[in-house]
């Protein structure tokens, strides 16, 4: 069982497993990291030292139209991990699970539009309690709308930043001055989020060329 509304469950062994988002892979699919401790606070402890070196949410390839809004929403609580109080990530996490994620989470990003929105936060006011009896409170509402607006923001922010990225990479920009750009604790960081797949990329394209000859 989970504690206190974050990504960290208590095993049948008894150790503690704690859950990052690690990289969003090409698929759009996001993949995850994990660490384990024979405690609570120490499990914690890790996840946080994950994210404070920049651990979370490194890129094969941007958020792309295929990626589920779900796997959005595991990326922005993991984000606010370190960022927020912690009552007040415990809100939004019982807002994301019992909420935003049953409704919008099987939804890829692209199709998140405004007009799904709007039909989703007139069925929260109308009809939203849990318990069956009536809708959600106008601040309740606004808390889920503040979720769905700061993470779909964020998910555009890291594919603009990997397209900038990638684009400066394939006109020769220098690697140091492009990871002071974006940053990055060293250039290391760079070199592997950015300059390695876009060679890859290049490879793969070369190929499709070979193959096609």
């Amino acid at each position: 069982m989970s504690k206190k509304g974050e990504n960290i469950y208590k095993r049948k062994d008894g150790r503690w497993e704690g859950r990052y988002v690690r990289v969003y892979g090409e698929n759009g699919k996001t993949k995850y990291g994990y660490i384990y401790a024979a405690t609570y606070r120490e499990a914690k402890q890790k996840l946080e030292e994950k994210k404070c070196h920049g651990e979370n949410l490194q890129v094969e390839s941007a958020p792309n139209c295929n990626t589920r809004y779900s796997e959005i929403l595991d990326a922005w609580l993991c984000s606010l991990c370190i960022s927020v109080k912690e009552s007040t990530y415990a809100r939004y996490f019982r807002l994301i699970e019992t909420h935003i994620r049953p409704f919008l989470g099987k939804y890829p990003i692209c199709k998140i539009s405004t007009q799904l929105i709007e039909g989703f936060i007139r069925n929260q006011l109308d009809s939203g309690r849990l318990d069956g009896k009536g809708g959600l409170s106008p601040k309740t509402v606004t808390d889920i709308l503040t979720i769905i607006k700061s993470s779909i923001e964020d998910a555009n922010y890291h594919a603009l930043r990997h397209t900038f990225a990638t684009r400066c990479i394939e006109v020769g920009f220098d690697i140091k001055t492009l990871s002071e750009i974006l940053g990055h604790a060293n250039v290391n960081i760079t070199l592997n989020r950015y300059v390695h797949s876009s060679f890859d990329l290049k490879c793969a394209n070369m190929n499709k060329l070979s193959l096609s000859a």
